[in-house]
């Protein structure tokens, strides 16, 4: 179990290359695979919801129309995975997406993360 305090909080570094609008950011460099983390100021809220939400990522590329999504699930349970799902933006109801991903492991997810950033931004997934 990781004890950290509030104010210690980092967001995850990520290479955000040109073309991208960060929609929302709660990705924080204390999760690493799943690992229970609890916040010094409340001991007995292990696993704090807030680091584990459905939604912990969001960025868009608007030439492109390509939205990332990537968050935690399912939502707030300590045994989920973290997940990334991109999808053009007229898909409304994310019936089709241009890929699905998921893993325990932070580092793979981050790697996951840049590649397919820079992969919509380079024109290589359109």
């Amino acid at each position: 179990m990781v004890k950290i305090r509030l104010k210690d909080l980092k967001l995850q570094p990520l290479a955000i290359p040109r073309g991208f609008n960060i929609i929302y950011n709660f990705f924080f460099d204390v999760l690493d695979q799943g690992e229970p983390v609890y916040f010094e100021e409340e001991p007995a809220n292990p696993f704090p919801y807030e680091l584990y939400r459905s939604t912990l990522f969001q960025a868009l590329h608007e030439y492109q129309q390509i939205l990332i999504d990537m968050g935690w699930g399912p939502d707030g349970e300590p045994d989920g995975a973290f997940y990334i799902t991109m999808l053009r933006t007229d898909d409304e109801y994310w019936e089709h997406p241009l890929v699905k991903f998921s893993s325990r492991n932070k580092d793979e997810i981050v790697n996951k993360l840049n590649e397919l950033m820079l992969a919509v931004s380079n024109g290589e997934i359109t």
